[in-house]
Parts: C-alpha cells; structure tokens; sequence
C-alpha cells in the first residue's frame, strides 16, 4: 500500500462507507457464501456421478470381480492365468482377456 500522509482520513472515510452500505456488504456476504455452496454441491455430485457411472458400467461387464485386458501379449497372459487370484481367465476377441478374480 502506498505511504500517505493522511491515513487517518482514508481510514476513517473507509469505515463510513463501509458502515452506510451495509446493505450492499451483506449482500455480498451472502452471494459468496452460496457461491461456495454451490461449486461444492456441483463438484460433490460430479465425482458421485462418475464413480456411479464406473460401477454401472462394470456390473453391466460381469460384476465387481472382473477385469478386462486388451492387446496383451502371450506371456502376461500366461503370467495372469497362473497368478493365486485368478479364478478364471479366457480369451475372447483379438487377445482381449477377461478376468475373474477369486473371492476371498
């Protein structure tokens, strides 16, 4: 801030404003406060949104025990089909492997 000589005067005109538009200041209290509540609601349901999205699409896939792998070569598939928690492992189209994970 600059260095003035009358800081007294700005300090006393500041809270004058300040104290005759109380109305405004309120206002403006109030609107940022909604203003956080919404982009935490709107963020909060987005992130549900996409983790409920995620779950769907793995149900609609064979459950929460699966796991699909794409383009993989024949050793990682021999490494998957032998590894302790592997129930069941196939090939389906073009290397594509589904996987289904033993429950414990």
């Amino acid at each position: 801030m600059r260095k003035v000589r009358n800081k007294k005067v700005i300090d006393k005109i500041s809270y004058k404003s300040f104290r005759a538009n109380r109305t405004r200041n309120v206002i403006a209290i109030i609107a940022i406060a909604l203003t956080a509540m919404l982009f935490t609601t709107l963020f909060t349901v987005g992130i549900g949104t996409a983790e409920n999205f995620q779950r769907q699409t793995m149900r609609q896939a064979g459950g929460d025990s699966h796991g699909v792998f794409k383009n993989i070569t024949e050793e990682q598939y021999e490494k998957l089909s032998r590894h302790h928690w592997s129930k069941k492992v196939r090939i389906t189209d073009s290397w594509r492997i589904r996987w289904r994970i033993r429950n414990f």
